[in-house]
């Protein structure tokens, strides 16, 4: 057995090379790193500094067995040294058994469960769990929700799976949109010859005055009106359409060229059958004159065949309408 030895000095010597064990023979070996950071390798000699850092911080969680295996108190790790410091357990066998990092109480904790392949680390909370960057709330997770506290980039990717949307604000498919009825703004309702046209639609009233101003003179277009016969209370006039339409607007226009006789106190009403009548809208101090006037139904949810108008009053002799027009949901 021999050595290359360079230097011999009175209490130390400085090797630069050796083919085998090197026996110290009680010597020290000194000159080691002592920053743990400057080790390479596995097989590196460890300074008694280094030893004494990792006992220091070692020493710094404090082991409370009693019996059960916790570790209670706080773990302190120094890192004033740029260490690379890894905290957790990393020696578990496969199919063997849980790992849980608990975060204050038993409430709070990760998770991680080798004994079911491919399982996710689990996040567990009792309150909920909030999310910063930059000292900024970005996303919190509650019990039932999840709250978006900065703006959301999908970075073109899908959100999928949607319910069926229930207030103005709610995000929706475009299976739900593309299915949705659209609102029509293209008047219904074709200028009719007779009350009973040709195109299908049948106009009636419970007065008319001649046929000069039958009931179909208010579902056309040019000068013509609908009139009473000298009725002034509880009348009306009716439209049935091909089928069942869904209304969310409608148009009247009173008589021509600003005529006192007007309807004032009046309700619009659908119905399917022609007898059961549903009010969808009321008034009972507008007075409809020579101006077009457009009234939406709101939160009408069904479609009916027949429409009308019933006034409960009007200024007379002979009250009525010039034009009448009804805007549907397309399908």
């Amino acid at each position: 057995m021999s050595y290359g030895v360079n230097k011999f000095g009175d209490h130390k010597a400085t090797v630069n090379t050796a083919s085998d064990e090197l026996n110290m023979h009680g010597h020290k070996i000194v000159g080691l790193p002592t920053h743990i950071g400057a080790l390479t390798g596995d097989g590196d000699a460890v300074s008694h500094r280094i030893l004494l850092d990792v006992m220091e911080k070692l020493h710094n969680i404090l082991l409370r067995t009693n019996g059960t295996n916790r570790m209670t108190g706080d773990m302190l790790m120094d890192s004033s040294n740029n260490d690379s410091i890894i905290v957790g357990c990393v020696d578990f066998g496969a199919e063997e058994k849980s790992f849980t990092l608990h975060l204050g109480n038993y409430y709070n904790g990760l998770l991680y469960n080798t004994l079911v392949q491919n399982q996710p680390v689990t996040l567990y909370t009792s309150n909920g769990f909030l999310v910063k960057a930059d000292n900024r709330d970005t996303v919190k997770f509650n019990r039932n929700k999840i709250d978006l506290l900065i703006d959301t980039d999908a970075n073109g990717k899908y959100i999928y799976n949607l319910p069926p949307p229930l207030h103005n604000y709610d995000a929706c498919t475009k299976e739900y949109v593309d299915a949705a009825p659209k609102k029509c703004h293209v008047g219904l309702i074709p200028a009719l010859n007779r009350n009973v046209d040709k195109s299908g639609y049948e106009a009636s009233a419970s007065s008319q005055q001649g046929s000069s101003y039958a009931a179909y003179k208010a579902f056309r277009s040019g000068n013509t009106e609908w009139t009473t016969a000298g009725i002034t209370t509880n009348f009306w006039i009716k439209i049935k359409c091909l089928q069942a339409v869904k209304v969310w607007k409608f148009v009247l226009t009173g008589r021509r060229n600003d005529n006192p006789e007007q309807i004032h106190n009046w309700r619009f009403e659908g119905s399917n059958d022609d007898s059961d009548w549903m009010v969808l809208h009321s008034e009972n101090s507008f007075t409809v004159n020579s101006a077009a006037h457009q009234f939406n139904v709101e939160n009408n949810t069904n479609s009916y065949q027949y429409y009308r108008i019933f006034v409960l009053e009007a200024s007379g002799p002979n009250p009525g309408l010039s034009h009448v027009q009804l805007f549907v949901y397309s399908d």
